[in-house]
């Protein structure tokens, strides 16, 4: 996740104004002013609650370019932190609902919208927290939830989150689960060898099965390359592995909860989605059957950012290029690419709504949305 992609890609024609959003047949790019002097956050993660998708705003990605690279840029200055909102129906932003919490340096990276009809979200540099939007209520969590990076849905409603790190070390790269007021349940550490780091990232929980998927980066000077440097895991609710996979890269997985799943995995012969039936007893990623997305996909340049299903069984795959994938259960899947973003910029989670998608970018606070081909049909 904490990698910079620097490629620039071809452009595709805008066009603006028209019809309501459901009759349109060209792409659309909004973008969301900020206040004049405001650190320039831009649209990170997101997540669809009916026809409102929240997402993070982050100033990461160009604080850490404009520093030659430096990670830890962000934290040089205090900004406003920030939970966008965009309405699919009517393809325009929402006012965005604000969390912020003094020094706030860092910015919100992933949220998660609860069936509860909170929204909790993740800063990594600072707290965990959540917002209501309909009553405004909201609660900054524990020093604990400092290091949390992406969030899903976990057993009986609670909270899921990755552990990615901590700045001194003291905590290891783990899952940690949350209550529905942000309180911390139980956490499991990831095992690594001495002198290496395990960083988690995405994760999905197997409702079924009572096991939790998760991707990782491995860090330290000894990493080995390719998939091997970004091991996945599977893992019981006991704290126990089940499964270390190392063997290909997984960059994304996603459950439902009968059972089935998805996942966005890469090897030497090109980026595919791992499909997890709900009858397999012990699934894995060797058993999964496999649907080729991209036989030329160039993993040094372009990563699976997110996953998203819709209510029609539709799943959207966005890579951070603006290549896009959108997969059904009763068809082909179909791919395309979205209008380039300026240099460094990033897509990153992209979902359907009838005959339009719409995909957040980092490039600014931006959305794009675009028309979907006919045999995808509507929701």
């Amino acid at each position: 996740m904490l990698l910079l992609l620097a490629t620039a890609f071809a452009n595709s024609g805008c066009r603006r104004g028209g019809p309501e959003p459901e009759a349109r047949t060209w792409i659309e790019v909004y973008t969301q002013p900020l206040p004049k002097g405001e650190e320039p956050a831009c649209a990170w993660f997101g997540d669809r609650r009916d026809d409102v998708v929240y997402f993070g705003q982050a100033a990461f990605w160009r604080a850490m370019r404009e520093a030659g690279g430096d990670p830890t840029a962000e934290l040089a200055r205090s900004s406003p932190q920030r939970i966008g909102r965009f309405d699919l129906a009517g393809e325009r932003f929402l006012p965005s609902l604000d969390v912020t919490e003094p020094p706030s340096l860092s910015g919100v990276w992933d949220v998660l919208a609860h069936p509860n009809g909170r929204v909790y979200f993740t800063t990594y540099y600072e707290r965990a927290g959540w917002i209501d939007p309909e009553s405004g209520a909201r609660r900054r969590l524990g020093p604990e939830t400092i290091g949390l990076n992406e969030l899903a849905l976990g057993p009986d409603d609670t909270v899921l989150a990755t552990r990615y790190g901590s700045a001194d070390g003291s905590r290891p790269g783990g899952v940690v689960q949350l209550d529905a007021e942000g309180d911390t349940i139980a956490e499991w550490p990831l095992p690594v060898a001495p002198g290496l780091t395990l960083a988690p990232k995405s994760l999905a929980f197997d409702a079924r099965r009572r096991e939790i998927w998760i991707t990782t980066d491995l860090l330290g000077e000894s990493v080995p390359s390719g998939a091997a440097g970004h091991p996945s895991f599977i893992l019981g609710l006991d704290g126990v592995v089940r499964l270390r996979w190392d063997r290909d890269e997984i960059q994304f997985v996603q459950m439902d909860g009968d059972g089935r799943g998805r996942f966005a995995v890469v090897d030497a012969r090109g980026l595919w989605l791992g499909l997890v039936d709900s009858e397999a007893v012990h699934p894995t990623p060797a058993r999964a059957e496999r649907v080729l997305l991209d036989a030329d996909f160039q993993r040094a340049f372009d990563f699976v950012q997110d996953m998203q299903r819709g209510i029609d069984g539709r799943v959207v795959l966005t890579r951070w290029s603006g290549w896009v994938h959108v997969w059904r259960p009763d068809g082909p899947v179909w791919s395309d690419r979205l209008p380039a973003p300026e240099a460094g910029g990033l897509y990153y989670t992209g979902v359907a709504r009838g005959s339009r998608l719409c995909v957040t970018l980092c490039d600014d606070v931006r959305v794009v949305c675009r028309p979907l081909p006919a045999p995808l049909g509507p929701e």
